[in-house]
């Protein structure tokens, strides 16, 4: 996540491992920061790194 103001409205995502769990209550914090936050997830090969979006996480 990058933004270079506090008061901007440029639109803010945190991407995070898709199977990795929230800490208890970050959820609170990023819903009140109005971030939005994404999984992904890596497949592929050893050579050929394939990064795998997924959906906005309500």
């Amino acid at each position: 996540m990058v933004t270079h103001a506090a008061a901007s409205d440029a639109a803010k995502f945190l991407v995070v491992p898709a199977d990795e769990n929230m800490p208890k209550g970050f959820d609170k914090a990023i819903k009140a920061l109005d971030i939005t936050v994404r999984g992904f997830r890596l497949s592929g090969t050893k050579r050929k790194r394939i990064i795998e979006l997924d959906p906005v996480r309500t």
